[in-house]
Formats: C-alpha cells, sequence, structure tokens
C-alpha cells in the first residue's frame, strides 16, 4: 500500500505543468503553442526568455527532488521507494495529468530525482551538462549526456559497493528514456539545424 501511495503522489506531483502554468500567468502564453510544442524548462527559455526558463527548471527539478524526499518520509532508507517515487514524477512531467497528457522530455525531474538519491550522480550529470552547452550550445546534447552520465557514474559506485542497484536501473531507465525522448533533437543535431541556447522562437 505504501509503494502504491507514494507512485500517486509521486505522479501527481509531477503532473504539475510549471512550464505551462509559468507561460499563462506571466505572459497568457501557452508555450505549448510554440518551439517543441513542450511545457519544459528548454521551450519556456526560447519562448519567453532565460528568467522564466530557469524557473521552470528550478521548479520542475524540485518536483523530483520533493517525491524522492516524501518517499524517504514514508519508507526511511529504502532505496527502491526512492527509484519509484522519482521515475513515477518524470512519467508525470512526461505524461501530466494536468497539462493533456503532453509534458516536457522529463530531463531536469529526472535530475532531481538524481540529487535526491545520490548526489555524486547528479554532479557529473551537472558537470557534463554545462561543459556540453558551453562548448556546443546544444542544450539537447547537454542533457542526452548527461543523462548517461548518471548510469554510467552510479555503475561505477555500484562496482564499488558504494550506490544501489535501485538507484542505478532508475539512472538507467532515465538515460533511455532520455534518448528515446529526444529523437527528434538528435536527427536535427546531425542535419545541423537544432536549435542553440539562447535561440527563441517568435510569439506572437
Amino acid at each position: 500500500m505504501t509503494y502504491l501511495l507514494i507512485a500517486a503522489l509521486s505522479y501527481l506531483v509531477g503532473s504539475i505543468p510549471f512550464g505551462l502554468i509559468v507561460g499563462r500567468l506571466v505572459g497568457g502564453v501557452d508555450v505549448r503553442a510554440y518551439g517543441s510544442k513542450r511545457t519544459g524548462a528548454t521551450n519556456v527559455l526560447r519562448t519567453m526568455g532565460a528568467r522564466y526558463g530557469f524557473l521552470v527548471f528550478l521548479l520542475d527539478f524540485g518536483k523530483g527532488v520533493a517525491t524522492v524526499g516524501l518517499a524517504r518520509l514514508l519508507t526511511d532508507m529504502n532505496s527502491w521507494a526512492w527509484a519509484l517515487a522519482a521515475m513515477m514524477a518524470m512519467i508525470g512531467h512526461i505524461y501530466p495529468l494536468f497539462a493533456g497528457f503532453k509534458g516536457g522530455r522529463g530531463v531536469a525531474t529526472a535530475l532531481g530525482g538524481v540529487l535526491g538519491m545520490f548526489p555524486w550522480a547528479f554532479l557529473a550529470a551537472f558537470i557534463v551538462w554545462w561543459s556540453v552547452v558551453l562548448v556546443t550550445r546544444y542544450v539537447s546534447l547537454g542533457s542526452i549526456l548527461a543523462s548517461i552520465a548518471t548510469a554510467v557514474t552510479t555503475g561505477v559506485f555500484l562496482l564499488f559497493g558504494q550506490s544501489h542497484m535501485a538507484i542505478f536501473l532508475y539512472c538507467v531507465l532515465i538515460a533511455v528514456i532520455v534518448v528515446v525522448s529526444h529523437g527528434d533533437n538528435i536527427a536535427r543535431l546531425r542535419a545541423g539545424t537544432e536549435s542553440k541556447f539562447g535561440q527563441k522562437v517568435s510569439v506572437k
């Protein structure tokens, strides 16, 4: 019963469409009508600018942290429950109940879950993301490689008995989900047509 409660609450928290809420409250804009048509921080960044993009990133990131924190409160040191909470929050973000099941790609929420469970993996992802974006200015490429970095990092720590199988499997799953959900971005990266960090879309 506890696992079902954690799963349900985490999905509902993940379903809060902060990108959609901020867009409508601040500028009367439905961000799903522009850019990538998604509610995530990257599309808010391109649609409304850096200030609101960063705000949405923090809010979406917080969903992952909060749900893992909830699982910690309800189960103490059960890593499987933490991973379940983080995964359900990510699924809620991608398929939000409160936004017609069309949300973002889940990167920020997934990384929030990583920080809540295993900060070393988050640190690796953070370093990889910033390094890639600074060099290439491709947010999508940074997100893909950062998600892979979490899986590699937790895998290495697991080999030395410093991580947990549940956390490693979660990181592997989010890497797969992030790569698959960025299929269109990967195609544009290969074609040289992917938008770079700082590029904005016209909102009229």
